[in-house]
């Protein structure tokens, strides 16, 4: 695996060249500097994305430098065709193995979900190629299915009074399962596509005004109304109710989830936190020690991580990367 995580610098510095007019000095710097890839040579064969992530915060001194880097690796990704198909499969790899739990880490879901995609279209071809087509027309579906519910849903939890008198406001978002979350789950579950019942889901997270934040049946009773409403708007599918808010997981985990018939008859995966909940959820539990060392709070954590991605996304969006093609 040590060879995919050498690079060919001839060709990264044609690449450079193309992009040196638009980019600023300091980008130029960062991908010529070797201390980026240092921190490959520490990187276990196995490591879940937070154990990734505590890794990062001891060696990597720049995490814009990740960022970068990132955004590399899917150029690289995006043109992967061009390599002979042996080198191909090591890259695919090395994506599957290091930069997807290092993007999930990073919090960037996104960029994870297109390395993972491309992915598995190198890896197992003829599998793409079977969920692909379906996949595709389920996207289009579920995009239409939760612009209209979380419409919807939105409009309904505006409306509520308990809502209004124990939150000071909520966020909704929705997803639909990328290609390769699809294909595992129908080859661990050794189902059929068709039987995936989270292709489709939405999240609701409830900003709990401060004087009830850290009152645990106030927060529970306020996930529970928004779970009613759900459930009076659409019909609830039976056995998928999983309240982790009143039985927590080992772990800590905290949420409401559940699947509902949406409109158009498709399954629907929703999920129900506070934002302290979604806070522990997505960095961690006991005074979240993954960013121990600088940040000391929550609401830290939380800052800044949206200034990380405020601040670099739009780097990263850029559509196809621009569809640069670092010249062979």
């Amino acid at each position: 695996m040590r060879y995919g995580w050498t690079h060919s610098l001839l060709r990264l510095n044609i690449w450079m060249m193309t992009m040196r007019k638009s980019c600023v000095n300091t980008l130029l710097k960062l991908l010529r500097s070797p201390e980026q890839y240092a921190f490959l040579k520490y990187v276990p064969e196995r490591v879940a994305s937070q154990s990734f992530g505590r890794l990062l915060r001891r060696l990597c001194f720049s995490l814009f430098q990740v960022l970068v880097k990132l955004a590399e690796v899917l150029n690289t990704m995006r043109n992967v065709h061009e390599l002979r198909m042996y080198e191909q499969h090591i890259r695919a790899l090395e994506c599957l193995q290091v930069f997807v739990p290092l993007a999930h880490a990073m919090g960037i879901g996104k960029l994870m979900w297109d390395l993972e995609d491309i992915s598995f279209r190198v890896l197992f071809p003829e599998s793409y190629a079977a969920v692909e087509e379906w996949h595709s027309l389920m996207r289009s579906r579920c995009e239409t299915t939760l612009e209209r519910s979380t419409s919807t849903l939105r409009r309904k939890l505006m409306m509520n009074g308990l809502l209004k008198e124990y939150t000071a406001g909520f966020d909704i978002s929705g997803r639909t399962k990328n290609l390769f979350s699809t294909f595992k789950k129908v080859l661990k579950g050794n189902k059929k596509k068709e039987e995936v019942l989270d292709i489709m889901g939405m999240r609701v997270i409830l900003n709990v005004k401060e004087e009830y934040r850290h009152n645990k049946e106030v927060c529970s009773k306020a996930c529970l109304e928004v779970h009613r409403i759900i459930t009076e708007e659409w019909p609830e599918m039976e056995g998928r109710l999983k309240d982790y808010i009143g039985k927590p997981k080992p772990n800590g985990y905290q949420s409401i989830h559940t699947t509902v018939i949406a409109s158009d008859g498709l399954p629907l995966e929703a999920q129900i936190r506070t934002q302290d909940m979604h806070n522990a959820a997505e960095y961690g539990n006991a005074g979240h020690q993954f960013y121990k060392g600088d940040l000391k709070s929550v609401d830290e954590v939380q800052r800044f991580a949206e200034s990380l991605r405020n601040e670099n996304m739009a780097m990263l969006q850029l559509p196809a990367a621009r569809e640069v093609v670092a010249p062979a």
